[in-house]
């Protein structure tokens, strides 16, 4: 097989040959080595020494018989007539000499590699280098002595590319001599890794210099760049760009000398005198690329150097000369064949600028990103941007450039969402709209805020957790109006009230959640109860009255995702938190019953009813007349959800009798104010409140814990019925012996049917 590397009939298929052959080599060294494991155990067993080699064994502990049978294994290797088999077995079992006394390992990489100048070709020979290289970096990681002699080998390999009997080979494989260098690449660069691995920096400084003075190629050129430290290569910045400047056309383009130069200085940056005469020297050559593919594979490589150590000025000088390259010499319909390049740009782009104010001031940047003509590309590279901006920008985003294209950006991830994108997508581009529209701040101009909002509605109508973001910062910027104004509204800002809630009130509809409609409902007629917009109360009422009957049996309960609306449970009327919004969460298993979950939204519309007062040109007690209808009529899975608002509804009657509410909002005249305890008013309550407490018996018979719920209801009568009446005592006393019959009374009862009593 080792025969094999010094045939060249096919030169473009040799390296793949070569790494072919060397592995069975290597496989063939490595059985070489555990066959005479195996011996020297079994002759430490015979001779019954009472142990066997260690992993790190020394050539002193090895018996004599093992060790003649590894001087019988070299010396069959040693009488191969012909070089290069000869030289490239030996290396492959270069392992087994740890069972030999008195061998030098270094010494021997050392007479191999010097053996190896005997090869007359110059690509065999190079890569019989790398071989040794790689053997002896396996093999003595810190014998260093031969690499240097191993460098210059090489260097006279490829000097002799030139000669005539080269040139005919190549004429006859059809091989150019810029492809034939390009051949020589892995071999080198794998030479220059050994040789530069932690070399101190006098043979790093040497290498170079013979690099210099040596009629190299750009080959070797390129893998010195590759394989030195960067801070090395970055320091001499300048001197390897004139290196590059004078190398010669053969071998590998000067493109790719340009990009793994730019690599180096963009991962380290050069002495801060150097840096922009670095930028001035490289980029003028890489924008004459006559190619495009070859420019742009430099751009790629040179964008983050400006974006890294300059301002946006510069990079936006870069962008300019990527933009006309591309949109001049490239058809729109082969824009995609360069999208992940283009994407990895961006990528640099947005590590390095973290102020968007700058990013979004070059002209250049958003026709950058037009150059992502289908949805799905540009949506990504949006992406890139977006979370850029939910990582780096800490302070509120005040500057119109910013909100422009952001919003132009947030809109084409919106737009990617279609009915088959993934959960996980959606969500995240949810969270990075979000994130946005959070750090978005126009100060104390509501009227920007509001026309900004409506913008948002326009353009993320696909997503519920911006939907809710829009409604509860409308009703945000609708409670800041009120405490600036301190509750007292001019005709200017009672409109801008008006127009906040009616946003509120088109918006609400469009959210998928039920839930979240029920309670932004609430919500908003709470704000415009606070705001003396009575009219606009009644009508959200209304609407959360009407949605009921359309709630599905089961909801799927991951609804509190959103991270911009506080729940009404948390004192709705209570300051905004001025610093942004909380985040709301609350992990539920995916499809859960929805009547628990009505129930408790009931009980926060009943708490926020309590402040509204009566329509004029409507019966008394409208509101909660409409809402009993309704849930009466509700199809009710568990009779015990029912049972429980009908309790609610107890609590409610009872504190809309007393003579003055428990709580109510300024400035507004509730039913105590409006009714003043009236005899009528007093009427009508007494009247529902029978109607409801003869409700309430009726189902808690129908409940299996029946005597549990009468109890709870009698509990209910006794602490908070007015039983001067007759007929509630009547009532309350038919309760009580239902639940004394069954011995219940007089037993404290905790936890009955979720009321708390």
């Amino acid at each position: 097989a080792s025969k094999l590397l010094g045939k060249t009939e096919v030169l473009k298929f040799y390296p793949s040959k070569f790494v072919l052959v060397t592995n069975l080599l290597q496989e063939f060294g490595t059985l070489v080595f555990n066959r005479l494991i195996f011996k020297s155990n079994e002759e430490l067993l015979a001779l019954e020494k009472g142990y066997q080699l260690p992993p790190d064994f020394t050539a002193e502990v090895v018996p004599p018989a093992a060790q003649q049978i590894t001087w019988n294994w070299f010396l069959k290797v040693s009488s191969i007539r012909e070089l290069l088999p000869r030289v490239i077995v030996e290396a492959s079992m270069l392992k087994s000499y740890r069972f030999l006394e008195n061998i030098d390992v270094d010494e021997t990489l050392m007479r191999l590699t010097q053996q190896l100048r005997g090869i007359g070709d110059p690509f065999v020979a190079t890569y019989c280098y790398c071989y040794v290289a790689r053997i002896g970096v396996e093999i003595a990681p810190r014998a260093r002595s031969y690499m240097f002699p191993l460098f210059k080998n090489m260097l006279t390999c490829l000097s002799q590319i030139e000669k005539p009997a080269i040139k005919e080979e190549l004429r006859k494989q059809r091989i150019s001599s810029s492809e034939y260098m390009s051949l020589f690449e892995p071999a080198v660069d794998w030479i220059m890794q050994c040789v530069a691995h932690k070399a101190p920096t006098n043979v790093l400084d040497d290498i170079l210099e013979t690099c210099k003075s040596a009629k190299g190629s750009s080959v070797l050129l390129n893998a010195v760049m590759s394989a030195f430290p960067t801070n090395y290569v970055s320091r001499r910045a300048n001197q390897l760009i004139h290196l590059i400047d004078t190398a010669p056309d053969t071998g590998l383009p000067k493109f790719q000398l340009y990009q793994t130069l730019g690599l180096s200085v963009s991962m380290t940056p050069p002495p801060d005198e150097d840096k922009k005469a670095i930028l001035v020297s490289v980029w003028p050559a890489i924008a004459q690329l006559s190619n495009v593919e070859d420019f742009i594979s430099c751009a790629e490589a040179w964008i983050e150097y400006p974006a890294k150590y300059f301002s946006g000025k510069r990079t936006n000088r870069l962008l300019s000369d990527i933009l006309r390259r591309v949109t001049s010499e490239v058809d729109a319909f082969e824009y995609q064949k360069y999208y992940g390049r283009l994407s990895s740009m961006l990528h640099k782009i947005m590590t390095h600028m973290h102020d968007f104010s700058e990013v979004f001031a070059m002209d250049k940047f958003l026709p950058f990103i037009d150059l992502f003509r289908e949805l799905d590309a540009k949506a990504s590279a949006a992406l890139i941007i977006m979370e850029a901006f939910s990582q780096h920008q800490k302070s509120p985003a005040t500057d119109p450039l910013i909100r422009s294209g952001m919003m132009y950006l947030c809109k084409a991830a919106h737009d990617s969402i279609t009915a088959m994108t993934f959960d996980d997508e959606r969500k995240r581009i949810s969270q990075l709209v979000l994130s946005y529209l959070s750090k978005v701040s126009f100060g104390t101009d509501i009227q920007a805020t509001l026309e900004f909002l409506l913008e948002a509605r326009r353009n993320f109508s696909n997503l519920d957790s911006a939907l809710n973001f829009e409604v509860h910062h409308a009703l945000k910027v609708t409670m800041q109006t009120y405490h600036l104004q301190k509750g007292q509204h001019s005709r200017k800002t009672a409109q801008f009230i008006r127009t906040c809630l009616s946003f509120a009130f088109i918006t609400i509809p469009t959210i998928s959640n039920f839930l979240m409609r029920l309670r932004f409902y609430v919500a908003s007629g709470c704000v415009a109860i606070l705001n003396h917009s009575l009219s606009q109360a009644d009508v959200f009422f209304e609407a959360a009255i009407d949605a009921i009957p359309d709630l599905p049996d089961s909801i799927d309960v991951r609804l509190c995702e959103n991270a911009s609306f506080r729940s009404f449970h948390s004192h709705f009327y209570s300051e905004l938190d001025p610093n942004g919004t909380r985040a709301f969460s609350q992990i539920l298993s995916t499809m859960e019953p929805i009547d628990p979950f009505l129930v408790t939204e009931v009980k926060y519309m009943l708490s926020a009813m309590l402040m509204l007062p009566d329509h004029p040109e409507k019966e008394r007690l409208y509101m909660f007349k409409k809402l009993y209808n309704t849930l009466e009529q509700r199809n009710w899975k568990k009779p015990e959800h029912y049972f429980e608002i009908l309790i609610a509804f107890i609590h409610f009657l009872a504190a809309m009798s007393q003579p003055s509410l428990i709580y109510s909002a300024p400035g507004v005249e509730s039913n105590d104010t409006l009714y003043a305890s009236s005899p009528k008013f007093l009427a009508d309550i007494h009247a529902l409140a029978i109607a409801v407490i003869e409700d309430a018996e009726t189902k808690a018979l129908e409940l299996p814990d029946d005597v549990a719920a009468s109890s709870c209801l009698f509990f209910t009568l006794y602490q908070i019925a007015d039983l001067q009446h007759l007929e509630t005592q009547r009532i309350v006393v038919q309760v009580g012996k239902h639940a004394s019959v069954n011995h219940t009374v007089g037993v404290r009862i905790t936890g009955c049917c979720r009321c708390g009593q």
